[in-house]
């Protein structure tokens, strides 16, 4: 038994080092958004929408708002495996409860209970999201910005 809350312990640090990213990731997409606004603010006088280059940074904003949602739910998923790293040894106790709590609140609609590995595929799987959403407003920025460019030239 201690073998495997051992094994529990460092599975839930690696996923909590791992969904630790998802903040970072959401930093940066929410900076980049500052940008974009700051840019759109400034250049409204430059040329009227709908233009190409304005409908790319509407994308910037659109893919933002998709991996602001993700990355609320990444953040949910680090609590918890942060909260089971520290209480790894009462793992089933503590599901079972967060189980009942999600399904209480309204957030949980399936009522069966899921194991730790699929909770933590779908921890993943979410992160994973996020980062995709992330990398498609990265493209809708950068194609923002080159349009920018060849219109200042």
């Amino acid at each position: 038994m201690k073998n495997r809350q051992d094994n529990d312990e460092i599975n839930f640090a690696i996923m909590c080092a791992l969904l630790k990213q998802g903040r970072h990731i959401d930093i940066t997409a929410s900076i980049i958004l500052i940008f974009t606004v700051l840019q759109l603010l400034f250049s409204v006088t430059s040329f009227t929408p709908p233009n190409p280059i304005w409908l790319s940074g509407l994308f910037c904003l659109l893919f933002w708002l998709i991996q602001k949602y993700y990355a609320i739910r990444v953040s949910i998923d680090y609590i918890l495996f942060s909260f089971l790293t520290k209480n790894h040894t009462q793992t089933d106790d503590y599901v079972n409860s967060l189980d009942a709590s999600l399904i209480n609140l309204g957030l949980m609609k399936n009522k069966n209970q899921r194991t730790i590995n699929a909770r933590q595929k779908g921890a993943f799987n979410l992160l994973k999201k996020q980062l995709t959403a992330f990398i498609l407003q990265v493209i809708a920025w950068l194609v923002y910005l080159m349009g920018m460019i060849v219109i200042a030239h």
